[in-house]
């Protein structure tokens, strides 16, 4: 792996540090469970700490959130960052900070708004179109598919990469060759709540894509 892989690596070796050994808080809300709800009209004034097979989040939280579940689905907002691990993570809502996640299918929806960076290592990224982040993006693993719009620069290291969208900054990327993709890992996992788009190896740039900054990437 070249220089900018090893990169990538430590950052999501950084995102998935700061998942296991969250530091300690003076107060927070704890919840677990075998599906934890925050309700539309509920209102969170604390960081909220979440164990469970399933957490939908569809009030909101004015702190952190840090979520270790199979599937975690972020409808509301969370005024703070938002830090996951799990099988699948779903962002349809609005975090005002950063996003630090880890998983198989990794989801940004077409109304997701993130104010912060995103840093995620996993099997699938995909960002929608309609979405935004407001600062960096920075991704280790499989796949993505970039149809939103990234405030700042985009890094990664993946076998394969598709930019629809839009870019503020630089794209800097190590692919994968064409035609080496392998079997998805969730061919062994139990299925997920969302469908898992079909990138193909290497990078893919669409007419309608828009990087302002440069483009260099390895493949």
């Amino acid at each position: 792996m070249k220089n900018i892989g090893r990169v990538l690596s430590a950052f999501a070796l950084v995102a998935l540090l700061g998942l296991a050994f969250v530091p300690p808080a003076y107060a927070f809300d704890g919840r677990e469970g075998d599906k934890v709800v925050v309700a539309a009209d509920e209102v969170i004034v604390d960081d909220l700490y979440v164990t469970a097979q399933e957490f939908v989040l569809d009030g909101t939280v004015i702190g952190d959130v840090v979520a270790m579940t199979q599937v975690s689905t972020i409808n509301g907002t969370v005024d703070g960052d938002l830090m996951a691990a799990g099988q699948t993570i779903i962002v349809n809502g609005t975090v005002t900070g950063a996003i630090r996640m880890a998983g198989s299918v990794l989801l940004l929806g077409q109304n997701a708004s993130v104010g912060g960076d995103i840093i995620g290592a996993g099997y699938s990224l995909e960002v929608k179109q309609g979405s935004t982040i407001g600062q960096d993006m920075v991704f280790a693993g499989g796949q993505i598919l970039l149809a939103g719009d990234i405030m700042r620069n985009v890094q990664v290291a993946a076998g394969a990469l598709e930019l629809h969208g839009m870019v503020g900054g630089n794209v800097t990327a190590e692919v994968g060759e064409a035609g080496q993709a392998g079997p998805p890992p969730t061919m062994f996992m139990p299925p997920s709540p969302v469908s898992v788009p079909s990138v193909k190896p290497g990078l893919t740039l669409d007419k309608a894509a828009r990087i302002e900054g440069n483009l260099q990437y390895t493949q």
